[in-house]
């Protein structure tokens, strides 16, 4: 299989942004921003994302039971809370009569520390998160490519992100610091935080009570690919803080022409289908999740010229994210300033047990 072909689809940075196409909205993401629908245009995002998202559509398809519930964000200033998000993707692609193994890559896992800064009157709410020290699972490497991977998510530890949203969960601006200049750490941060997208979501306007669902949908283009996501979240348990949803994601593009840099000139996208579910916790009182679990699976397949003539390459993966509210960890301490005590401890939850 050439050479090129396999720097593309098999690097880690951007088969993980394949993969983490499953697009949502998320407090966490200054790619795709989402502003609430009004008249204004919305803020363009925070380089250095690459996506370009349109404001998301947000649907009540059913309310759901009595008692329902006005779901909000109502965050008190000065709240610190924290979380690990964990990403690790398995993949396989064919082309032609050449076939590549499944691999699965390292697994990624991400602290990331959000402290809550301001809450306007009008409910607004303004919060500064940072990445801190990464750590990546090198026993699981099969590609040999770690000891990369390792060297560009250590630059993200220090990056910082300021964030103002509504209550309702939409981003209304944000302005996002890389702590390094490495390319391939730019593309992986948009990898990430696409992942992190799927973990949140805009609340429906409407009251919501057990059983209720709504749905919420995205026209975006990421990689310079143009996708329309479909995700739709239905509420197993509904209290006055809390909701315990299942969410259903579908994301699908259309025929195109492949624009990623690293890609043959003239290759093609044919097709592309991802599809994932998984649990998720929301809490009023929270910026972040309480937890989230979601598997995604991909198919996508792509027309690539070749000396030869023109080859048809398919790609699989399958990618699990999972994110688990943390103790936070205490700032490190300036000579003017001792370290304040830590956060008490929250045990953690394990993702596949949500309730």
């Amino acid at each position: 299989m050439a050479d090129p072909i396999r720097r593309c689809f098999l690097r880690p940075s951007t088969s993980a942004l394949l993969g983490a196409l499953t697009v949502g909205s998320s407090l966490l993401a200054p790619t795709g921003l989402h502003a609430e629908p009004a008249p204004a245009p919305a803020p363009e995002p925070a380089k250095p994302a690459p996506a370009k998202t349109a404001p998301p559509t947000v649907k009540l398809i059913k309310p759901g039971d009595e008692p329902r519930f006005t779901y909000r964000l109502t965050p008190k200033p000065s709240d610190t809370l924290q979380i690990e998000m964990s990403m690790v993707m398995t993949q396989s692609m064919a082309m032609g009569e050449q076939k590549t193994p499944s691999m699965t890559s390292p697994q990624i896992t991400m602290p990331i520390r959000a402290n809550v800064t301001d809450v306007a009157a009008d409910g607004r709410i303004t919060f500064k998160y940072t990445y801190l020290a990464p750590k990546i699972d090198l026993t699981n490497d099969p590609l040999g490519a770690g000891a990369q991977m390792k060297q560009s998510i250590d630059g993200l530890a220090g990056s910082t992100g300021v964030v103002v949203a509504t209550p309702r969960g939409f981003i209304e601006s944000a302005e996002f610091n890389l702590s390094g200049n490495d390319p391939m750490l730019a593309q992986m941060v948009d990898s990430l935080q696409q992942a992190m997208r799927q973990m949140s979501t805009p609340f429906p306007e409407e009251p919501i009570g057990k059983g209720g669902v709504w749905e919420v949908t995205i026209q975006s283009q990421l990689s310079g690919l143009d996708t329309t996501t479909v995700y739709t979240l239905t509420a197993d348990a509904v209290t006055a803080d809390q909701i315990d949803a299942t969410v259903a994601i579908r994301q699908t593009a259309p025929a195109q022409d492949f624009k990623d840099p690293a890609a043959p000139p003239g290759m093609k996208l044919v097709s592309f289908l991802n599809e994932g579910a998984g649990p998720v916790v929301l809490r009023r009182d929270r910026v972040l999740p309480l937890r989230s679990r979601m598997v995604s699976n991909a198919r996508i397949e792509f027309i690539v010229p070749m000396p030869d003539g023109n080859q048809t390459l398919v790609q699989n993966m399958q990618m699990t994210v999972t994110m688990n509210d943390v103790p936070a960890e205490a700032p490190a301490p300036t000579p003017e300033q001792p370290a304040p005590p830590a956060a008490p401890a929250t045990p953690a939850v394990p993702a596949e047990q949500p309730k």
